[in-house]
């Protein structure tokens, strides 16, 4: 744990607090986010802007998010944030979302980075297929034959629309809890479930993200949301 009274942590801390009052548009480039997250990605905090511009975050009783923690890691920081709203009916408060940011230096200047690298950098391995490139737990092992069937069926969608085959990123999980924590959330109302499975899309990063024990997930979610 860090104390938020040291300089260095404040200018932390200030990079983050400062991304959160912005409202712009969710898909404009953030000066907050360091330029290697939009070297891989169009929109590096797709899902974190969900939470901080969703409806909920403009209610009268929502509350201003809390800074639970602040971590060194190396080089860098992890800060930790609960965002939450007070139910209308009783005194209760609901939990939106913990959510966890890295912050690195970059050109001298601290700058927001997802967690998603530093979440997959020692646990999974990476196997690419023509333009599919699957991230996957180092204890699963990837359907090669079907990775290549689903090659096969980007193509062909392509050449229906007359366009070039798309590249997409391809998470593999085993179900919706490790989505989500690969995504950088500690809790998100969808966790609440167990043992639930998922399928995401980020049409803006042409991402997938399945949670799903069954070799068939690859199946059911290739090519949904997708922009060819």
């Amino acid at each position: 744990m860090i104390n938020e009274e040291e300089p260095e942590v404040k200018q932390v801390l200030s990079v983050w607090q400062d991304y959160l009052s912005t409202k712009d548009s969710l898909y404009q480039f953030n000066p907050y986010w360091a330029s290697r997250e939009y070297s891989k990605r169009n929109v590096p905090d797709y899902f974190y802007k969900r939470v901080n511009h969703s409806v909920f975050y403009n209610q009268k009783k929502f509350y201003k998010p809390t800074i639970l923690s602040v971590e060194k890691e190396d080089s860098s920081y992890i800060i930790k944030t609960l965002f939450a709203n007070g139910e209308k009916d009783n005194n209760f408060s609901r939990v939106s979302a913990i959510i966890n940011v890295e912050v690195v230096k970059e050109n001298g200047k601290w700058r927001l980075m997802s967690m998603l690298d530093r979440n997959i950098k020692n646990s999974f391995n990476q196997h690419k297929v023509d333009m599919i490139n699957y991230y996957h737990p180092k204890r699963r092992n990837l359907d090669i034959p079907l990775c290549h069937k689903f090659a096969l069926e980007n193509t062909k969608i392509a050449q229906k629309f007359s366009v070039n085959p798309i590249s997409v990123t391809y998470y593999l999980c085993e179900n919706n809890k490790e989505v989500q924590r690969l995504k950088g959330f500690d809790f998100e109302i969808s966790m609440a479930y167990p043992n639930q499975i998922s399928g995401l899309a980020d049409i803006f990063n042409n991402t997938i993200y399945a949670g799903n024990t069954k070799s068939n997930s690859i199946s059911r979610i290739f090519g949904y949301g997708l922009r060819y």
